[in-house]
């Protein structure tokens, strides 16, 4: 399925969207044998009103691979979108979500939008912490 590009209004240039960055960076994770699973914080009414599901500020995947039999590395990714319409609140939440997973041992990766080549930035990133890579 297709979809138009975005143009940006102030400079008449072409924006990636934080769905073009996710699935570039999914798609080299999985190449290099990691299943990347999109996690959601919803609304959802119920008989008692909105009620939210899951936990809020949680990444937008957990990325995981086998290291060996019975145990695997992960890390939770966040991809931002530069100038994305997001309230002071749910970023707070989102740092905050992230530093309690840090704190915990866990690693997060959080995709700066802002970046001049995000794909060279997050290669860099990834063969600090793992090292390998196919590509």
């Amino acid at each position: 399925m297709s979809r138009a590009l975005t143009i940006e209004k102030s400079t008449g240039k072409l924006r990636l969207l934080e769905a073009d960055v996710d699935r570039q960076v999914t798609d080299f994770l999985e190449w290099n044998g990691w299943v990347c699973t999109r996690t959601a914080v919803i609304k959802a009414l119920s008989t008692q009103g909105f009620i939210d599901i899951g936990e809020k500020g949680h990444a937008d995947r957990l990325c995981t691979r086998p290291v060996a039999e019975a145990l695997c590395g992960c890390f939770f990714l966040e991809t931002k979108r530069h100038r994305g319409k997001f309230s002071a609140k749910h970023i707070a939440q989102q740092k905050a979500w992230q530093a309690g997973m840090e704190a915990r041992g866990y690693l997060v990766c959080v995709l700066p939008m802002d970046v001049p080549d995000l794909y060279t930035w997050f290669r860099e990133w990834y063969h600090v912490h793992f090292g390998d890579s196919k590509i």
